[in-house]
């Protein structure tokens, strides 16, 4: 008798084979483990992107800031170097009017320019001070500063200058 080959059956292999439920229980969760790994590895990258941009955005803005303060300190400078010279000459201004302050001929604004003349006259020329001029003043045309004085030589004003 000629046997007929027999191709085994589904079940056959089923028989034959120890079952493979476990293998397949234990490659999906490697699958699943990896899939959440990668899964976290991209939101984790564009998380890290973004961050990226943020901190950059973030220092750019600093650096703007950080250039505007300069700008800012650099006019609080300047205002106060300002202020500075503003109040210098308004203390030697107040000085020298306190000094002929008993003079009765000579209205307020005749004061402030002469007082403002001597400033600028001690600032034009370093080796002049404001005290100096003054005494000068003081000594040539009296306590009084009289701006009509005359001496018998001729030399008239306050530092009675010969004309």
């Amino acid at each position: 008798m000629i046997r007929t080959a027999r191709y085994p059956t589904a079940s056959d292999c089923r028989e034959r084979l120890p079952s493979l439920s476990w293998l397949s229980l234990r490659w999906g969760r490697t699958v699943i483990s990896v899939g959440v790994v990668l899964l976290i590895c991209f939101i984790s990258l564009g998380f890290s992107s973004r961050l990226h941009e943020l901190y950059s955005s973030t220092m750019a803005r600093m650096e703007n800031m950080e250039s505007g303060m300069d700008t800012l300190e650099l006019r609080v400078v300047e205002m106060d170097a300002k202020m500075n010279v503003d109040s210098i000459r308004q203390y030697n201004i107040d000085k020298i009017t306190s000094i002929f302050e008993n003079n009765r001929e000579l209205s307020i604004r005749e004061k402030y320019k002469i007082a403002d003349e001597i400033y600028e006259a001690s600032r034009k020329y370093e080796d002049l001070s404001v005290e100096l001029i003054c005494a000068t003043i003081s000594q040539e045309s009296g306590r009084g500063w009289r701006t009509n004085r005359i001496s018998p030589a001729g030399a008239m004003g306050l530092m009675q200058l010969m004309p």
